[in-house]
């Protein structure tokens, strides 16, 4: 069995030269080898993780997250451009497109809608949120936010 000893003789030392995070390695014998400088970037890396990138995606995750939890109250106008004929609805939806699709179902669905038999491409749209509320499943919660928007 053979075994055998590492040498070391020919090894620098990594010392830091500036503030900034550069390094520079020094040989032992009074030269510093600045060129080229090893620079640490801002992403770390972690056993080929990118560390940087992972906590991107778990931040747009959150958000996404919470958007999901939003509800809003959409006012949405439908106008019929052949006869000027118009509803105004009040609708919740966590989208604007849901927004509007649920407003068309209540002009269909509605006896005295003026909109009746009005295909929904043809019809001229507007909407905008009214009042923005995140739903809480905690009644205590839930109480308080309602007391915060009353105030």
């Amino acid at each position: 069995m053979n075994t055998y000893k590492a040498d070391y003789s020919s090894c620098g030392t990594l010392t830091t030269t500036s503030a900034d995070a550069d390094y520079s390695w020094y040989n032992g014998s009074g030269n510093i080898y600045a060129d080229p400088a090893i620079k640490i970037s801002g992403a770390l890396d972690l056993n080929g993780i990118d560390v940087e990138k992972e906590i991107n995606k778990l931040n747009k995750f959150k958000n996404e997250k919470e958007k999901e939890d939003m509800m809003y109250l959409w006012e949405v106008i439908l106008v019929n451009p052949k006869d000027d004929n118009y509803e105004i609805f009040e609708v919740t939806a966590k989208s604007e497109t849901s927004a509007l699709m649920e407003a068309y179902m209540l002009s269909q669905t509605e006896e005295d809608s003026e909109l009746n038999n009005v295909e929904f491409d043809d019809l001229k749209t507007s909407s905008k949120v009214l009042f923005e509320w995140k739903k809480e499943k905690d009644l205590k919660k839930a109480i308080e936010t309602i007391k915060d928007a009353v105030k």
